[in-house]
């Protein structure tokens, strides 16, 4: 069955770091079904995070071929032109899974992403902000333990208190706190040791952005 030989090769990919493996999976999902979009964008994922970016787009391409309208497809393609750094296109794919689910929460945490690299960051508060409100979060709550709005001169730094705030109280999945955020910032801030020691935990905990650290932009720090 597909969907088996997809999921042992998830596992295999994410859990246990087996490349080679997952990748035998995955093309034994293909062969038995050709249609199988889960199958193209997990190869995709996999030849992106071993650096073969164009095949890997390929792959997710070919699932949207099959899944024009799915928003995870879509978002999957983001997720290829932010390897590229390509931020534009990035912003781009992300909106148009928006378009397609308004609160789909990787579509916009990859939107903020690349908001953040091009420096929009009172545009990247916004956006946490829209996410805050998918999971029920209310504005005026963060806004008050924030001291401030996200139309305030504190907009332009970054992280503003306010966006401090929301991403404080968003789930991890969503951008919330975590090893791997905390890790992030601090490579950003130049505080490379802490940095480490907060990556030694994310690997120790098998977190599965770690397959990507060689490709992801956030790691470039």
């Amino acid at each position: 069955d597909a969907t088996v030989q997809v999921a042992l090769a998830t596992l295999l990919f994410f859990m246990e770091w087996d490349w080679a493996s997952a990748e035998r999976a995955v093309l034994r999902a293909l062969e038995i079904n050709a249609d199988h979009v889960d199958a193209y964008l997990l190869y995709g994922n996999l030849l992106e995070t071993r650096a073969h970016l164009d095949d890997g787009l390929a792959m997710k391409v070919r699932a949207l071929e099959h899944a024009p309208t799915s928003p995870h497809v879509m978002t999957d393609i983001a997720v290829s032109f932010w390897r590229r750094r390509d931020y534009m296109n990035t912003i781009a794919w992300s909106e148009r899974a928006l378009a397609h689910d308004s609160v789909h929460v990787r579509a916009r945490m990859y939107l903020a992403f690349a908001l953040w690299k091009l420096g929009r960051y009172d545009a990247v508060t916004n956006e946490l902000l829209r996410q805050a409100d998918a999971f029920g979060i209310a504005r005026e709550t963060l806004t008050h333990a924030a001291g401030a709005s996200s139309q305030t001169a504190e907009s332009v730094r970054w992280p503003s208190p306010l966006a401090r705030v929301v991403m404080a109280r968003l789930p991890i999945a969503a951008g919330g706190p975590s090893a791997a955020n905390a890790a992030i910032a601090s490579g950003e801030q130049g505080q490379i040791d802490t940095a480490f020691r907060q990556l030694d935990m994310v690997i120790a905990q098998r977190q599965a952005c770690a397959v990507s650290l060689n490709v992801d932009p956030q790691w470039d720090s």
